[in-house]
């Protein structure tokens, strides 16, 4: 079968197809293995143009000077003219540029759309999307729960097409545990593990918070936090220097 994946979102601070492999090693794991058996073309604007085959997957770098717009029209006849059986679309954030492209598409071809924490749209584009709904044959959430909130918030309509699938690969593999804490400096019992943006969609306020009262009870307990953006990293360090609990804790930045 041959799958293409796309995203109607330019990326132009790459520009090499290097800088993309390394940004996306967490993601591609996917796309690789199911090279394997399959075709598997991943179609993505930097700034770069030109076709790459890496791990078996052929990436076409393209730039038809549609950066973000709303009717990516040669982007979406170039797609349409690879042929594909499956196409992959990352994002729920562009149903206009998702409707084109399902009205542009042969009626056999699937289409598959995978959430990337979008919150459910309101206003016109909602509307827009619950059109896209009756052509897309799939939807990807990392939790059920998560695609039946634009279910009730009537972006879907239904929870048919919900599947729970997470959104990234892994390029870890196990390895001794003693060792791993050598190489990480981890310490603590138990120890907590949180990775995401410090913004009010992933809430790292809520796990402070739950976190220091656990602390409260078990105050060997580590939590360390990763994340590469710090919108709230002001209001997290105002919870910790406010808490009553904030001896018991250790947290790690």
């Amino acid at each position: 079968m041959k799958y293409v994946f796309i995203t109607f979102n330019a990326s132009l601070s790459f520009d090499s197809p290097e800088s993309w492999f390394k940004r996306t090693e967490g993601y591609a794991g996917v796309l690789y293995s199911l090279a394997k058996e399959n075709t598997v073309i991943n179609i993505k604007q930097i700034n770069y143009k030109g076709d790459y085959l890496h791990n078996g997957v052929l990436f076409h770098f393209v730039n038809f000077g549609e950066k973000d717009s709303y009717f990516p029209l040669r982007l979406i006849r170039f797609v349409d003219d690879l042929e594909p059986d499956v196409v992959f679309v990352q994002g729920l954030h562009n149903p206009l540029q998702l409707l084109q492209l399902c009205l542009q598409l042969n009626k056999k071809t699937k289409v598959i759309v995978q959430h990337h924490a979008e919150k459910p749209l309101a206003g016109i584009k909602k509307y827009i999307l619950k059109l896209a709904d009756k052509y897309v044959d799939a939807y990807l959430f990392a939790s059920r729960e998560m695609g039946m909130e634009w279910v009730q918030k009537g972006n879907l309509a239904s929870a048919q097409k919900i599947h729970e699938v997470m959104e990234v690969s892994s390029i870890f593999s196990p390895m001794e545990k003693a060792l791993a804490k050598s190489k990480t400096n981890v310490t603590g019992d138990p120890v907590f593990l949180w990775v995401g943006r410090l913004n009010d969609n992933k809430d790292p306020l809520t796990v402070v918070k739950a976190f220091l009262q656990f602390a409260g009870l078990y105050p060997s307990a580590h939590l360390y936090m990763i994340y590469h953006t710090d919108e709230l990293l002001t209001e997290v360090q105002g919870v910790l220097d406010s808490s009553p609990q904030k001896k018991f804790s250790s947290i790690d930045w």
